[in-house]
């Protein structure tokens, strides 16, 4: 850039005016873009999903939240793959990636239901993110991770299951991988979480009763357990909801918890004797209920039973281990919706009526405030979570055109139409990323993006096209103009823009915009500012730098020197430049 405007040689550092002058330069290349706190480029969509405080009584560690929509206007429906594979989850800052297991996901219904663990489930409420909108994404699921190491079986009884039928698989969703067997058992779509397994009950034929047999779970060494299910009954007769059991007896049980009229029967083997305690706490029948019990050797032997997330009583066996069943007659299954394996097929009933969903066994003793939260979560999610479709705008904040970024801290502000705001903050690098509610910005939106309340100033002005903006950069000291729609920006979409706000760098009276002293007014490579109205470039110093297209057609007033690489175009326009000109291969046109 070392030649200059020859007619203008001798009044270079002094004010001109130029009438009809064109100013042609080289085109540069545009900054890089900027991902921010975002996941990946890839995903193009998110969701902020906030779980509310009402929902928790203390922070819960690990917690398996349940994230559930059934609403086809959902936003999700419609950007995600059909199949699902690009939902993901992330933690509150948007990039650690969360282990999850979708239950279901059907587009066309607007139905999803994924089990995520969130690393803590915080009393004061918290937020999470699913990211989606990536059409080329593989599966981003995890299943056996969501449960942590002390679910030894999770079953959520949502597989098909044809009625009368046997030998159907009905699959675990930990680690352990048990594999249960279907005994005449059902399908039904109307299960309290997803779909649910209904167990019907013949007192004239036990052999034509139902259950679901889900194998030896070795539970000789447990110092603690938690059983927990969802049940729904059609009958109030002397049933088992989930037994490990050599006959029907309380002396014959593992550990086993079923209802009775009224009553959640709770019977727990140790190695120091049984236990058979009944809690008379269970509504009718056509009702879904959450029934749980726990024990805890460390805890006195305690036995805690708890219907809908809520302790209603206790009782005591004590023992450091669960019963070893190498002293009964036989190894027991695990049985759901039944007492044991002979039973299956005959003799006396104690077969379930009624529909089973999302069955738990732990060795641990699940916290009160853990089934409390769970059953909250699982029996009104749209009461304790709430989502908010998000775009971002991020880019970075730069010391210099082309240079490195400023570094970290720096709080930057975004402004739709004069109104509206939201900030992100920049990381070390200088890159800042902002979410913004989908819902609070349109396709030809204007926004104002910068740095709020910093030492150094910097401000980008452009008309959005309602979706993600990335690599909107800002230069320190100057005042970008860019456009993120194939037009123009202009001086209305200026005053448009403008947000009381100083940090802005420039004024507005009508559409006559005045820049900011010592600040640059720039037009990047590629972009165009179609000029109509007065334009005043500082008072006490200021520049214009234009890397793209300024097409001046009112009245440029430059207080400092203009430079640039791309094209200042006067058509019958009034500029006047105090400062140098300073060109890299100098066209005029007109009378200067």
């Amino acid at each position: 850039m070392a030649s200059f405007f020859p007619l203008l040689r001798k009044s270079i550092f002094n004010r001109r005016r130029l009438a009809a002058a064109f100013l042609f330069i080289l085109t540069a290349a545009a900054a890089a873009a900027q991902s921010g706190a975002w996941y990946g480029e890839a995903w193009t969509l998110r969701q902020e999903t906030a779980v509310s405080a009402t929902m928790q009584t203390a922070d819960l560690a690990g917690f398996p939240l349940l994230v559930s929509i059934s609403n086809p206007a959902n936003p999700l429906f419609a950007a995600a793959r059909s199949d699902g594979r690009d939902i993901l989850f992330t933690s509150g800052d948007g990039t650690t990636k969360l282990a999850h297991e979708i239950e279901r996901y059907d587009a066309a219904a607007g139905e999803l239901q994924a089990w995520v663990r969130v690393p803590v489930l915080f009393n004061a409420g918290t937020t999470i993110y699913m990211y989606y909108g990536n059409p080329s994404a593989s599966s981003q699921e995890n299943k056996t991770a969501v449960w942590d190491g002390n679910y030894e079986a999770v079953m959520h009884l949502g597989e098909p299951a044809v009625n009368g039928g046997t030998g159907a698989s009905h699959y675990d969703s930990t680690a352990a991988g048990y594999v249960g067997t279907q005994y005449r058992n059902a399908y039904i779509a109307g299960g309290r979480i997803s779909g649910a397994q209904n167990f019907g009950r013949n007192d004239a034929d036990t052999s034509e009763n139902d259950a679901v047999d889900l194998g030896n779970v070795y539970s000789d060494d447990w110092s603690a357990i938690t059983l927990e299910a969802w049940i729904y009954r059609n009958g109030t007769e002397d049933a088992r909801v989930i037994a490990k059991a050599v006959g029907t007896n309380a002396d014959d049980t593992v550990f086993l918890i079923g209802t009775n009229g009224t009553q959640m029967r709770v019977r727990l083997g140790t190695n120091l004797g049984q236990a058979s305690l009944d809690f008379d706490f269970l509504a009718g029948t056509g009702v879904w209920q959450h029934i749980a019990w726990s024990w805890d050797a460390v805890d006195a032997g305690t036995v805690r039973a708890f219907v809908d997330g809520i302790q209603v009583g206790t009782g005591t066996r004590t023992g450091s281990t669960i019963r070893d069943v190498s002293t009964a007659p036989a190894e027991p299954s695990v049985i759901i919706g039944a007492d044991q394996t002979t039973r299956i097929i005959g003799g006396t009933n104690r077969h379930f009526n009624g529909r089973i969903d999302d069955v738990r066994i732990s060795r641990t003793a699940r916290p009160a405030a853990w089934l409390r939260a769970g059953v909250l979560n699982q029996s009104a999610p749209a009461t304790y979570l709430s989502f908010t479709e998000q775009v971002r705008v991020a880019g970075t904040v730069r010391t210099a055109v082309g240079a490195g970024g400023i570094g970290a801290g720096r709080t930057v502000r975004a402004a739709v139409n004069a109104g509206a705001s939201f900030t992100g903050v920049t990381d070390g690098s200088g890159a800042y990323s902002i979410p913004v509610p989908k819902s609070a910005v349109a396709s030809g939106d204007r926004l104002a993006v910068y740095l709020d309340g910093a030492a150094e100033k910097g401000a980008t002005i452009t008309v959005t096209s309602g979706g993600n903006i990335t690599g909107l950069d800002m230069i320190q000291n100057h005042l970008t103009l860019r456009n993120e729609l194939t037009g123009t920006l202009g001086n209305a979409d200026l005053a448009a823009a403008r947000f009381a706000d100083a940090d802005v760098l420039y004024s507005v009276a009508g559409n006559a915009v005045t820049v900011s002293d010592n600040t640059t007014l720039y037009v990047p490579a590629g972009k165009v500012f179609g000029q109509t109205d007065t334009v005043t470039v500082g008072v006490a110093g200021g520049g214009l730098r234009v890397d793209g297209l300024f097409d001046a057609t009112g009245t440029l007033s430059v207080s400092g020197p203009v430079t640039g690489t791309g094209t200042l175009k006067g058509n019958a326009a009034s500029i006047t430049v105090a400062g140098a000109m300073t060109v890299t291969t100098p066209r005029i046109t007109g009378t200067p």
